[in-house]
């Protein structure tokens, strides 16, 4: 038996960002990056270990709007889209960089891989990721779980219990639908917890959620493991899992972590924001001016003593890559041996990510997962686990009251209420009550008054993912994240109003529900109070 376990959580998620039309918006390159960078890379990655037999155990939240964006075949049309141009303008930059190895190898190495991403998008997943890891989770290579339906922040939404449980039933809805699966497992969004929401969890059968340190540390009383294993929270019989902080920083951090490493690929220093608008096209230049990603990178991360930057070396990184990973598993096999001093079980470090810091924000994330897994793979010491798996080797029957906590600055809620966002809550707070007025004054319609309730209900949930307001406080795109609201909640009101004066629009709703296509399946009683 190992010592000690790792868990290693990857959080899936973005916001809704579908638009009317191609090239309205140059955000649903969040999500175009975000398959391109991550989750095709991983995919392939975790597919090769698997042919290799190199076991490994992952879980993934994987959130229903990202969920349903990967669904959605006009977002699926357009991601191919995404991939034509790059691999246009992949052919165009080896030949621009040809007197330039260095570069032109790099620009071989991104057409190669815009090339490899198309053949797999459409050849092995039919244009769903979702299959890819579907499949994966059939064979128990990975375990899937949910979060709140649109990524809502907890706390702020405590004395709106109707409202929690109708993110809950949606996001448990459509994991159903999406993964074939109930989920055991939760991932609540920033790790904001407040009390009581193990008690929801226990009534949708949920086994365990994720927090943050401060909610173990500050609770009812110090666990006798501490953070390295989990806890019932109170009499819920719900299990809560607890974050540690120096796993994560190693990844997370790019001044104490792995990333900044010098020999790693510069994330920022991107060709389109060096070369012509004509060269680079429309999809990376829009008309308005703003530029996105092209994905063409050639330099390594900015050493401060040096005059000039170093062109990005993948020969260089890798034998880096191997470094750290060793270096990691070092670190963290230390830590278990002292800890079984203390322990009265095997310690359970749990590592949680953002997927989207594995190939798109830390390029080489992907490898030295890889590595990681490979190495633990052989280790007698270190093994990688599920979290349902670790609560029936262990019995933990220690029960504490847990403190609010977040993975915010300072472990509050500063990120997501402060003074750049802070007007959109009595504008959210306002719909959702009115959507429990509407829910209870038609509790029983069919037809199209019923299909203008539910997508009511539907951009009341959008209003209240957690996404925008942390956009907001960081400054960047924050007047998409900012209209965003605006249209949620204008959305909103019309049908009220429609509602309020016995008519519906019924062109409008039809275009609205076209374009905020997720949760087919929503329910709009779930708001009744």
């Amino acid at each position: 038996m190992p010592k000690g376990y790792l868990i290693f959580e990857l959080t899936c998620h973005l916001p809704f960002v579908k638009s009317s039309r191609p090239g309205d918006y140059p955000h649903e390159n969040w999500l175009n990056d975000a398959i391109s960078n991550t989750y095709l890379p991983l995919l392939r990655t975790l597919r090769r270990l698997d042919i290799k037999s190199v076991p490994f155990k992952l879980t993934f939240t994987i959130s229903p709007t990202l969920a349903s964006m990967l669904s959605d075949p006009i977002l699926q049309e357009r991601f191919v889209s995404y991939l034509d141009s790059r691999i246009a303008l992949g052919e165009k930059e080896v030949e621009r960089t040809s007197s330039e190895p260095d570069k032109n190898k790099l620009a071989k190495l991104y057409l190669e891989s815009f090339l490899q991403n198309k053949s797999d998008f459409i050849g092995l997943y039919g244009m769903n990721l979702l299959n890819g890891f579907n499949e994966l989770q059939k064979d128990g290579k990975i375990n899937i779980i949910t979060t709140f339906a649109t990524h809502c922040y907890l706390p702020f939404f405590q004395s709106y219990t109707n409202s929690v449980e109708a993110q809950i039933y949606t996001a448990i809805s459509t994991h159903n639908t999406m993964f074939n699966s109930t989920p055991k497992g939760f991932w609540l969004p920033e790790l904001g917890y407040r009390q009581g929401i193990e008690d929801i969890l226990s009534k949708f059968k949920i086994d365990y959620f994720f927090t943050a340190i401060h909610a173990f540390l500050f609770g009812s009383k110090v666990p006798s493991n501490g953070i390295y294993a989990p806890v019932q929270v109170g009499d819920s019989g719900v299990y809560a899992f607890c974050r540690d902080l120096a796993s994560s920083m190693y990844v997370l951090s790019q001044t104490e972590g792995y990333p900044g490493d010098f020999s790693y690929r510069e994330y920022s220093h991107d060709i389109s924001g060096e070369l012509d608008a004509e060269y680079l096209g429309k999809d990376i230049v829009y008309p308005d001016g703003s530029r996105v990603n092209s994905g063409f990178k050639y330099y390594s991360n900015t050493d401060s003593f040096r005059d000039a930057k170093q062109v990005y070396d993948p020969g260089k990184a890798a034998d880096v890559v191997r470094e750290h990973a060793e270096n990691f598993i070092y670190n963290l096999k230390k830590r278990v041996k002292k800890l079984l001093r203390y322990t009265d079980r095997p310690p359970v470090i749990v590592c949680p990510y953002d997927a989207q810091v594995f190939g798109h924000w830390w390029f080489e994330g992907i490898d030295w997962l890889e590595t990681v897994i490979k190495e633990l793979a052989s280790d007698d010491d270190l093994a990688l686990i599920y979290p349902e798996e670790y609560l029936v080797k262990n019995k933990c029957e220690e029960k504490i009251s847990l403190s609010f906590s977040s993975c915010g600055n300072g472990g509050y809620s500063g990120d997501w209420l402060n003074g750049s966002n802070d007007w959109i809550y009595r504008h959210i707070y306002s719909i959702t009550d009115k959507m429990t007025e509407l829910a209870n004054r038609f509790p029983d319609e069919g037809g199209l008054k019923r299909r203008a309730l539910n997508h009511a209900a539907r951009e009341v949930l959008l209003a209240q993912a957690s996404d925008w307001p942390f956009i907001m406080k960081s400054g960047i795109a924050a007047p998409f994240a900012s209209n965003q609201i605006k249209e949620h909640v204008s959305s909103f009101l019309k049908i009220y109003n429609d509602l309020s004066g016995n008519s519906v629009d019924t062109e409008w709703l039809t275009t609205i529900e076209r374009k905020n296509s997720l949760f087919p399946d929503i329910d709009y009683h779930i708001f009744r109070g």
